[in-house]
């Protein structure tokens, strides 16, 4: 606890004191508790008012004349009151196997000493979750809130030293949800507070929470203009690592920001967590409009580099080369102005042509992972990155350990139970795409890849019943739906007039664009027909042609990049014929896997 220079005379309001810990101690003003893991003991308001006048100084001394401002509102009493109240506490500690002392200073005052943890004895924290703060003072004071939580979260997975939920997960649990969080989360600790806004000045209070023991480790109250509201997340962030006895960096502060501009790039990032058209494009709007306001401002630029980027896969592909270009500006903008930005390289990452660039590409992500370790998003991408390069493995090993990061994300969950399923684990593949579908039935990715993995397994009746219920704003007569049965019945059945019909729907489907040819590679090389799988892969994965080649829009409404189909398409189980078919290498030697494979000293999963 810290307490401001006006504070040291006001009267201490216990109904508006925050909860904080001392030693191993839980402290509820409000409530008049001490709490240690064994007992509870109720105090009354005199004491519990020296107690919080004592433990907002950290150690420092308070004067006698002060005690008696903050705890009898500065009436005159006598010293035998005092020295009760002073007793009363003293005893707490003793029973409490010092939790705390107060020492007394001859003719000065009073010094309380919380217990300190000893040195390595480090709390066991295998996952911090960012709970969003709740605002107090409209729409306004809920937008900043989220603001400073991201910020706090982002803080946090800088550095190696936590494992921090996703936000995407994190995010979830509000208002009556929060209680239900650390379970839902599997989080051993929490961090949490609310934000109040009136007029220009925030007042921010935050907790650090262990879960398990159900006690508050360290609150505190911050008091600031909202333009300084970066200077109060940074110190936020910096006080739960100290707390957690984590050795991270020196939290990089973006200093002060335009209220306005911050508040629109609250908005933006919220709207970034909705994988739409409408959702992207009004970020852009938003953060557009933030680096007008904040030109000098980093995190906004990283943002609007991440937007643009995003906007170019609701872009037909003549839009895209220029759309790629500002979106690489932007994020060069951001490292210029801090080049410690994690979140940027992995945009850039991702802007990078991949065919014959593997090892820079690699490099980016790599250059963004030592920034920012812990980032889910960041570890997402490079999780992606490794499918893509055929070390499937090491992509379900990552995914993993990112779905307990990020364990309520939609597209996390689908990833896993297909990397599951090309690492040949069917059984878990199947149960966690039945999970996935469980939680999120009308999503059309989850609902889309569960059609594929059960076709796959030769489980025909899930399947039908699931072309017979699509996803909602899919029709039954949708032709992809079609396209789907015809695919199922030629794969159970191996009629040969169905299983021709199939073929040629498919091959003339992988004429249209990039994104249909990838699903005909998977479909024909499913029905044993790798000569037609083979030719579709041939005709897409060229670099010269690639930059001309037509995109074609997926079920989600996107397009791919023009120029990047997506070579995970090469390495998954339902394609595993095409990998001996004659033809093949050479697709890997044109794209350049095989030099990246060499140079890098790696040999790809399905080689080894």
């Amino acid at each position: 606890m810290s307490a401001s220079a006006a504070d040291l005379s006001a009267p201490i309001a216990l109904a508006r004191e925050p909860d904080f810990a001392l030693g191993h101690l839980q402290v509820r003003p409000s409530r008049g508790e001490v709490r240690a893991e064994a007992s509870t003991e109720r105090l009354e308001p005199r004491v519990m008012q020296a107690l919080v006048a004592l433990a907002r100084r950290d150690g420092a001394t308070v004067s006698r004349a002060e005690l008696t401002a903050q705890c009898w509102g500065g009436v005159v009493v006598g010293k035998d009151a005092l020295n009760r109240v002073i007793s009363i506490l003293r005893g707490i500690s003793e029973r409490t196997d010092g939790a705390f002392r107060i020492e007394t200073l001859a003719r000065i005052g009073y010094r309380l000493v919380a217990e300190r943890r000893p040195a390595g004895a480090s709390l066991d924290v295998r996952l911090i979750a960012v709970l969003p703060f709740d605002g107090d003072g409209g729409p306004a004071a809920g937008l900043l809130a989220d603001g400073i939580s991201e910020s706090i979260l982002s803080g946090l997975t800088r550095h190696g030293g936590l494992a921090v939920a996703a936000r995407h997960s994190s995010f979830q649990f509000r208002g009556a949800r929060k209680p239900d969080a650390a379970a839902s989360l599997g989080a051993s600790h929490l961090v949490d507070g609310s934000v109040s806004v009136e007029g220009e000045q925030l007042r921010v209070t935050a907790y650090l929470i262990d879960a398990e023991r159900q006690l508050t480790l360290w609150s505190e109250q911050f008091d600031s203009p909202v333009a300084g509201v970066f200077q109060v997340q940074d110190e936020i962030a910096g006080r739960v690592v100290e707390t957690l006895d984590v050795r991270l960096g020196r939290p990089r502060s973006a200093g002060a920001v335009d209220p306005v501009a911050y508040d629109l790039y609250a908005r933006a990032m919220l709207a970034l967590e909705q994988p739409a058209r409408e959702p992207v494009e009004q970020a852009l709007a938003y953060l557009s409009d933030v680096v007008a306001r904040a030109p000098g401002f980093a995190p906004g630029w990283a943002g609007l580099a991440e937007a643009q980027r995003r906007r170019m896969l609701y872009s037909p592909p003549p839009l895209q080369a220029p759309e790629r270009a500002e979106s690489q500006r932007s994020a060069e903008q951001a490292l210029e102005l801090d080049p410690h930005l994690g979140q940027a390289y992995g945009t850039l990452a991702n802007l990078a042509p991949r065919f014959n660039n593997w090892r820079e590409v690699e490099g980016l992500f790599d250059r963004g992972l030592a920034e920012t370790p812990q980032s889910p998003e960041l570890r997402h991408l490079h999780a992606q990155f490794l499918m893509a390069i055929g070390r499937t493995a090491e992509g379900l090993a990552a995914l993993l350990a990112l779905q307990r990061l990020n364990p309520l994300s939609a597209s996390v969950a689908v990833e896993v139970a297909s990397a599951l399923f090309d690492c040949g684990r069917e059984a878990e593949a199947l149960a966690a795409i039945d999970r996935a579908y469980a939680l999120w039935p009308a999503i059309m990715l989850v609902w889309s890849e569960r059609v594929r993995l059960n076709v796959v397994a030769g489980n025909y009746g899930t399947v039908a019943a699931m072309l017979d219920a699509p996803p909602p704003g899919v029709a039954a007569d949708d032709a992809n739906i079609a396209r789907r049965r015809l695919h199922m019945i030629a794969r159970r059945d191996r009629d040969p007039e169905e299983l021709q019909a199939a073929v040629e729907n498919f091959s003339a489907f992988s004429e249209i664009g990039v994104a249909p040819a990838v699903v005909a590679i998977h479909a024909l090389s499913s029905l044993d027909q790798d000569g037609p799988a083979l030719a579709a892969a041939d005709r897409i994965f060229r670099p010269q042609a690639a930059a001309s080649a037509r995109s074609g829009v997926n079920m989600m409404g996107a397009y791919a990049l023009a120029g990047e189909p997506d070579t995970t398409v090469l390495f998954r189980q339902d394609t595993a014929s095409i990998r001996g078919a004659p033809g093949f290498e050479e697709i890997l030697n044109r794209i350049g896997l095989t030099d990246y494979w060499r140079q890098a000293g790696i040999t790809p999963d399905f080689r080894a």
